[in-house]
């Protein structure tokens, strides 16, 4: 790949901006030594500013930086589009590839022998853990090292470094990516705070009750027999305006407030024929609310053996021996 130039600012500095065949760096002008130098491994996200915007930017997010450096490019237009297209189409290219686990291997260069040990070639060509979302897949790796500094540390050191590829380091680490999966598909459990709206005072003594959807949603979910009194006369018997209204004034929203109630709104309270019908009545006591479903035998046979029992839900009776 040719060197891509363009002429470009980074943190409010001029410079400019070359795209190598292992690196996409930045120097500030009259200076030979770039300020910024970012291997095209660690390259994980690409942003542009929208057409027509005041200003031609490229965001790049790297793989094991949360910070992403930002470049605008400072030739007069066209020029400046146009230079920012061509650093979008290669690096594209090259986020896709680091996407596919593809080692961007770099241009060959004279180096020293380096002496290191010889690393167990591993025979897996199939991704650790089977998905159908290659990007997925990225984000959940990239939260596993971002969470172990050590294991990225690691795969800097083998994985980018070319020794081993990105499948043979995640060999005998899936319970990392599993266990990162699991954190990542739970949900937050419903609030143990009890829905109670509260009334607002206004002008002229008026109780006022701000009605959102959100308020809507956590009533219907914590008292059922609301959604159901809804369900069964809005809006063929009530709008829902008058609905909440005739709610909010009705005994069974008295019934459903929390025990720490406010005072003002109490003389409010009134008889409903349509939400008193769904009321329960109070528990006297002295007979169950609802019958059993199924007969219980009450008598059990004292003088009975265990030869005489047969398999019941309770333990057989024991046979004492009396002792004269």
């Amino acid at each position: 790949m040719a060197t891509l130039t363009g002429r470009a600012s980074y943190k409010k500095v001029a410079g400019l901006l070359e795209l190598t065949d292992a690196h996409l760096q930045w120097t500030p002008l009259a200076q030979t030594v770039p300020a910024v130098r970012v291997p095209l491994a660690q390259a994980a996200s690409l942003f542009c500013s929208k057409e027509g915007a005041p200003h031609v930017r490229l965001k790049l997010g790297l793989l094991h930086d949360d910070a992403a450096h930002n470049f605008t490019f400072t030739a007069p237009p066209p020029a400046a589009h146009n230079e920012r297209e061509r650093f979008k189409t290669e690096l594209t290219a090259i986020i896709s590839r680091n996407r596919a686990h593809v080692p961007a291997v770099p241009a060959a260069t004279p180096t020293a022998p380096r002496t290191v040990a010889p690393l167990p070639v591993s025979r897996r060509s199939t991704p650790v853990i089977a998905s159908t979302d290659p990007a997925a897949d990225f984000r959940l790796r990239r939260f596993v090292l971002v969470a172990n500094p050590d294991l990225a540390q690691l795969h800097r050191d083998l994985v980018i470094g070319g020794q081993i590829t990105e499948e043979e380091f995640w060999d005998g680490r899936e319970h990392l990516l599993l266990a990162q999966a699991a954190a990542d598909a739970q949900k937050r459990g419903k609030s143990g705070q009890l829905v109670d709206p509260r009334p607002e005072a206004v002008d002229g003594g008026e109780i006022k009750i701000r009605i959102t959807p959100q308020l809507v949603h956590d009533i219907f979910d914590e008292y059922p027999v609301v959604a159901k009194a809804y369900s069964e006369n809005v809006p063929s018997q009530l709008t829902e305006e008058s609905f909440w209204k005739r709610y909010f004034q009705s005994k069974l929203f008295n019934a459903h407030r929390a025990s720490i109630r406010s005072t003002a709104a109490q003389h409010v309270v009134k008889d409903d024929p349509i939400f008193d019908k769904y009321l329960e009545r109070e528990d006297d006591g002295l007979e169950p609310r609802r019958a059993r479903s199924d007969a219980v035998d009450i008598f059990v046979d004292l003088a009975a053996t265990s030869e005489d029992h047969e398999p019941v839900a309770h333990p057989p009776d024991v046979p004492w021996l009396l002792a004269h």
